[in-house]
């Protein structure tokens, strides 16, 4: 008789959302004018449904980018510099990002989690952008992974 898998799509929804929550930091993967991948580290803000907002300066790269082609991905891994990385759990976002305009929501919304951004706010060419969560591919260890549709992790 065999075992159930435990590990169902469903089961990783929550430590998904947990990952995006826990952590403030990642890499974001937009596309190039060269259609190259083109990574870059970034801070953001966790979102109740489990999106994101960034606060981004126009003059950086990725900036650039995602103004031509908003589909992204964002890469939390926040155990990346340890021996055992590839046993602790990670996470990529795909979706896509809208520009935003300043409002008192989203800064006190990035600000809640960057407070050192307030410098920023003061700058003209940064400005909010807000990720939304289309699938997420969760990895909780060797072995554990599954995709996750929006549904799945909205609901988490």
């Amino acid at each position: 008789m065999s075992t159930p898998n435990p590990f169902t799509p469903a089961s990783y929804a929550k430590p998904a959302r947990e990952l995006v929550a826990n952590n403030v930091r990642g890499v974001i993967a937009a596309i190039s004018d060269q259609m190259f991948p083109y990574n870059s580290m970034v801070d953001y803000a966790p979102l109740e449904n489990g999106d994101v907002l960034f606060l981004l300066s126009n003059l950086a790269e990725h900036s650039r980018y995602l103004q031509v082609n908003p589909k992204c991905s964002l890469f939390i891994a926040p155990h990346l510099n340890e021996a055992d990385a590839f046993q602790k759990p990670r996470l990529t976002l795909v979706g896509e990002v809208e520009e935003m305009g300043r409002s008192e929501t989203s800064i006190r919304a990035f600000m809640k989690y960057h407070p050192r951004a307030s410098a920023y706010m003061v700058m003209n060419d940064f400005r909010f952008w807000h990720f939304h969560t289309e699938s997420a591919r969760f990895i909780g260890g060797f072995g554990r992974m599954a995709w996750l549709e929006q549904s799945e992790y909205r609901a988490a």
